[in-house]
């Protein structure tokens, strides 16, 4: 399932730096599957998985300062507990409520380095 989601992103001609993507049934393999496949292009890569208000797990992945900047802004939005290395940044939130707001601000933050 993973590997045919990051085919169908890399296929298409405007994909943009930046992907999306939150599955309820999801785990750990799942979004390191994705991230693996997509941050090699150089694409801002944001997962979550979990209950849609509720906990869950998420996946900063990309271009390493971008991640580094940005890691810390995620953790806080989600009032999630995580850290980050090596381009990543992962780790438990205690509510997806407001995963929305943090793709807004990724999108927005990849426009702007266009």
């Amino acid at each position: 399932m993973a590997v045919v989601i990051t085919q169908n992103f890399k296929n298409d001609p405007q994909r943009g730096n930046f992907f999306s993507l939150h599955k309820k049934e999801g785990d750990n393999e799942f979004m390191n599957i994705i991230a693996n496949e997509l941050t090699t292009e150089g694409t801002l890569v944001f997962l979550t998985v979990g209950e849609e208000k509720g906990p869950g797990l998420f996946l900063l992945a990309g271009p390493s300062e971008r991640v580094a900047e940005m890691g810390p802004r995620v953790l806080e939005m989600l009032q999630g507990k995580g850290a980050g290395k090596n381009g990543r940044f992962q780790g438990k939130a205690n509510s997806l409520a407001r995963r929305g707001e943090v793709e807004a601000l990724l999108e927005q933050q990849c426009k702007r380095e266009e």
